[in-house]
């Protein structure tokens, strides 16, 4: 009886390390997209405020591009994580 428990036991703490690497690589995943995405997008947003100094600075047009830019670019990469998955 005890050695059936303890093999029981050790299927299980087998069972939850493997659980435990698979939920670390999701949740590493899923950080890298979010990331990916405030990045695009608070970058491609900082560099149309400069090119609208630069270029017309009554206009705010490039900021508006490189924002829509960025968040286009933050579903592409979200959607391409979804589907590798």
């Amino acid at each position: 009886m005890e050695k059936a428990l303890c093999a029981a036991l050790k299927k299980i703490l087998k069972m939850n390390q493997q659980n435990r690497k698979y939920h670390n690589n999701e949740y590493a995943k899923w950080s890298g997209v979010v990331m990916t995405g405030i990045i695009s997008i608070v970058g491609l947003s900082l560099l149309g405020k400069y090119l609208d100094k630069k270029i017309n600075p009554e206009k705010s047009y490039c900021t508006i591009i490189g924002a829509i830019l960025g968040v286009l670019y933050f579903f592409y990469s979200l959607i391409s994580a979804v589907i590798k998955k």
